[in-house]
């Protein structure tokens, strides 16, 4: 059991009051700003060893939707915190990004820890809204009338630490702050201390602050430097004045004692000032060094208690000194011996997740139980003739009903659209052979489309459609009661998503993916892509790999197409993707017509309805073997000689033999001659090779069991082994009747 199993739940109306707050000054904020970019949404498990994670973003407005992922995240036990910025659109992964991620920051937030003796001091400083994180411990949000720019937060931010003080979050404006109405889950060490989980559930809210004025306020009021006692023996031994100090000093040493990101300040202060020594610096000249740096983890974690804790450390201090020099050489030398002389030395990087300890598995929502997630991105693909179409109206049926999709249940039911660009004048008739398969045809049902949308390519274009998606999830709750649980966009190609020229490109297809999730995370339904598999179905989807990584699960119809004829034969539907669940076939797919209505002189007009058998074993395309140019040539031969030439045969020419449909191996082997192409002028080696291929043909057609062969009656025959799966169902069908009109 966790160690915060109290039942403290999340307060929704507190936290639907903070986002709407929050929202609001973001959009008024960043209300001139073309692309404003999304907020992130980040937790943490009460641990030490646990790091903060983003799990979702979502774009300015997005109330609703950010107040269920706060609510289920909190439910769950973990501490949930936003940030008072924006990030890019197509920032993906869990990482909360750097500064130069930043669209823009609306707010600054002073990190008041009474309990650690980290209080702030406001003054007549008032914040536009202020929320307590724990008893007695606020979190002061200054929320900003334009949004600026990270490097001028950076530096507001560094006056404001200075200004009224606080822990050392405080004007860090990549720093996410606790939602309120969430609570406040102590790690394990503070609960050793006492601390319990507590909620967090009052606001007060103030004024706005434009940009001048807050630099100025802050600038002004900043904290007079750490004084310097006369009884100071440390350092009164500085014999070096700071600018010479501060010139002695390497740039990743600088860096060290300047960094404000530490995730234990205690631990890197003691491990920057132990490399101090070792780089021979004296407990007087790392005293200037720290107060040189007023943001750095030095004086923000200690503040007046410096200079006590810097000669705590010179006193455990090994006497063997860390030779920086040395390391640096070694290092060298370890690069180049590795070959990675020209690779550049990096911060760390990477999460590392601890999995050390038991904790409870929170299965993520779902809208088809082990197929299809609740919000995000999947595709529908397969090839042209395969039936995707058709395959959106049985799923659109299948969420608005409840019917299960091929044996798997609908988790959630409610309201679709269908973006419809390639077969727009379709679809009408689509619906109607859909509605027709219903128990009460003319039931009221939550479906509907929006034609000539137009491309969805530009920034602008994403906007258009996520107004228009929340346009239509008011509409399905007025009209139908019901929420939007999915919509769809048939096809890519045709809005136009992706540039002709950049199907291979993915940086394009990651924008597409974000934009797309941001919006599906703000309106709670999910986003299906319909898209073609490219001309070799084995290779699946059609463009860069990333459109394949990036999608949260897939959906393939696949089939064999006739070219000459335009037959498809052999569907299937797989599912080719599910970060979350077992992936594989799912059965065969047959496109059954259905008559939809009359024409004048009373023929019928059809549709079709995509119906799956589960029964039948099925191959998933993208995991097929691509066959080699004599398989496909020696079946292509064989198909097309069985058609003009079979013969009804008994196997092995017996009375008692199986009967079958056969062909004369000359027959094939002439057909084969004219498929199977040769680049070779000499006669006799171009015979020999066409032997060999032919053989090679039906050797791996026989070990597929596609084809059979015997020779008898004087010639050598070929017979098919393959299924005619209509016919056997049709086959058992007519069995079943006669077995019950005899009980």
């Amino acid at each position: 059991m966790n160690a915060h199993a109290a039942p403290i739940a999340p307060d929704e109306a507190t936290i639907r009051k903070f986002f709407e707050i929050l929202h609001e000054h973001a959009a008024i904020a960043l209300s001139e700003v073309a692309d404003p970019g999304v907020l992130q949404l980040s937790r943490v498990w009460p641990d030490e060893r646990s790091r903060l994670t983003v799990v979702g973003r979502f774009p300015i407005g997005t109330v609703d939707a950010m107040t269920e992922a706060a609510m289920i995240e909190a439910s769950t036990g973990h501490n949930v915190y936003v940030e008072g910025r924006t990030v890019r659109t197509g920032l993906l992964g869990n990482e909360r990004g750097t500064f130069e991620d930043t669209r823009g920051v609306f707010a600054l937030v002073s990190d008041a820890d009474a309990d650690k003796g980290k209080d702030a001091e406001l003054g007549d400083v008032e914040p536009s809204m202020s929320v307590e994180t724990s008893p007695g411990n606020w979190h002061h949000w200054f929320f900003l009338e334009r949004a600026i720019a990270v490097g001028d937060a950076r530096a507001i931010g560094a006056d404001m630490r200075l200004a009224i003080g606080g822990d050392a979050d405080t004007g860090n404006p990549t720093q996410p702050y606790r939602v309120a109405g969430t609570p406040n889950f102590p790690a394990p060490g503070k609960l050793g201390r006492g601390r319990v989980p507590t909620p967090t559930g009052n606001i007060v809210e103030g004024r706005s602050w434009n940009f001048e004025e807050l630099r100025t306020t802050f600038a002004q009021a900043r904290r007079a430097p750490l004084p310097a006692s006369d009884a100071s023996p440390v350092r009164d031994r500085l014999d070096r004045d700071a600018e010479e100090l501060l010139a002695s000093v390497s740039a990743k040493r600088r860096d060290d004692l300047a960094a404000t990101d530490a995730p234990d300040r205690s631990a890197h202060f003691h491990k920057v000032t132990g490399w101090l020594k070792g780089d021979g610096f004296t407990e007087a000249e790392a005293l200037a060094l720290w107060e040189a740096f007023p943001t750095g983890a030095g004086v923000s974690k200690y503040g007046l208690r410096l200079e006590r804790e810097i000669g705590r450390v010179w006193a455990k201090a090994q006497d063997e000194p860390y030779d920086a020099a040395e390391a640096t050489a070694f290092a060298e030398r370890l690069r180049t011996s590795a070959g990675l002389a020209s690779v550049p030395r990096t911060a760390s990087r990477g999460t590392l997740i601890d999995f050390g300890e038991d904790r409870p598995y929170v299965h993520e929502p779902e809208l088809i139980r082990d197929t299809l997630p609740r919000t995000g991105f999947a595709f529908v693909g397969g090839q042209s003739g395969a039936g995707k179409s058709f395959l959106v109206n049985k799923l659109a049926s299948c969420f608005t009903t409840g019917e299960p999709f091929a044996g798997r249940k609908i988790e959630r039911t409610g309201g679709v659209l269908i973006l419809a660009s390639e077969g727009q004048g379709t679809l009408a008739g689509r619906m109607k052979a859909t509605r027709l398969q219903l128990p009460d045809p003319t039931v009221r049902l939550p479906i509907a489309a929006i034609g000539d949308f137009g491309s969805i390519a530009a920034t602008a274009d994403y906007v258009a459609l996520h107004f228009r998606l929340r346009d239509v999830v008011r509409w399905m709750e007025e009209e139908h009661g019901v929420p939007l649980v999915a919509f769809f966009l048939d096809t890519v190609s045709a809005f136009n998503m992706i540039a002709e020229d950049k199907e291979n490109d993915p940086a394009s297809w990651n924008l597409l993916m974000g934009n797309l999730k941001a919006i599906s995370a703000d309106v709670g339904a999910l986003a299906i892509g319909v898209h073609h598999y490219g001309k070799n179905a084995s290779a699946g989807l059609r463009g860069s790999s990333g459109a394949w990584a990036n999608a949260d699960a897939v959906l393939s119809v696949t089939g064999e197409r006739d070219l000459k004829t335009g037959e498809v034969f052999d569907r299937a539907i797989a599912l080719a993707k599910n970060r979350n669940g077992p992936e594989g076939p799912i059965g065969a797919v047959e496109l059954r017509p259905v008559a939809i209505g009359h024409r004048e002189d009373g023929t019928e007009v059809r549709s079709l309805v995509f119906e799956i058998d589960t029964g039948v074993r099925t191959v998933n395309a993208r995991t097929m073997k691509r066959p080699s140019k004599a398989q496909s040539a020696f079946m292509d031969a064989f198909r097309s000689a069985l058609s003009d030439h079979s013969r009804d045969e008994r196997v092995h020419g017996t009375a008692d033999g199986a009967r079958i449909k056969a062909v004369d191996v000359v027959q094939v082997r002439r057909e084969f001659a004219l498929r199977y192409v040769v680049a070779q002028d000499d006669d006799r080696k171009r015979a020999d090779t066409l032997r060999k291929q032919f053989e090679n043909g039906l050797k791996k057609a026989e070990e597929a069991g596609v084809v059979c062969s015997g020779a008898w009656a004087g010639a050598e025959w070929i017979w098919s082994l393959e299924i005619d799966v209509a016919a056997l169902k049709a086959s058992q069908k007519a069995k079943d009747e006669r077995r019950k009109g005899t009980e």
